[in-house]
C-alpha cells in the first residue's frame, strides 16, 4: 500500500495543537464558522472569550468545537541523495 487516509473527529483546539504556528487565529475562526451548528456544537459559545492565567493564552468558545478531518500518510519510493564533494588543495593547485 504506497497511501491511506481516514477520517477522524477531533476539537479545535485539537487542531490548533497539531498545526502549532502554521495556521492564524481568523483560520480557526472560519473553521468554526463551518461546522458551527454540526457535530453537536454549541453555535452560542462562539463568540465567547476568556484569558487563561496558567497558560497564559487566549482561550475560546469555539476551541471545544468538533470537526472531521482527513489523517493521510503516504510512502514515497523517490529517494533523495545528497553529496557534498570537497576540492583537495592539491588539485586546486595543479589547475591554476
Amino acid at each position: 500500500m504506497i497511501y491511506a487516509g481516514h477520517v477522524k473527529t477531533i476539537s479545535i483546539q485539537e487542531l490548533k495543537r497539531l498545526a502549532g504556528h502554521e495556521l492564524d487565529e481568523s483560520v480557526f475562526e472560519e473553521i468554526a464558522k463551518s461546522v458551527m451548528s454540526k457535530y453537536g456544537n454549541n453555535p452560542n459559545s462562539y463568540n465567547k472569550k476568556s484569558y487563561n492565567k496558567n497558560s497564559m493564552r487566549q482561550e475560546y468558545g469555539y476551541d471545544e468545537y468538533m470537526l472531521d478531518v482527513l489523517d493521510f500518510e503516504f510512502i514515497s519510493v523517490d529517494c533523495i541523495y545528497f553529496e557534498e564533494k570537497e576540492k583537495s588543495l592539491l588539485a586546486i593547485q595543479t589547475s591554476l
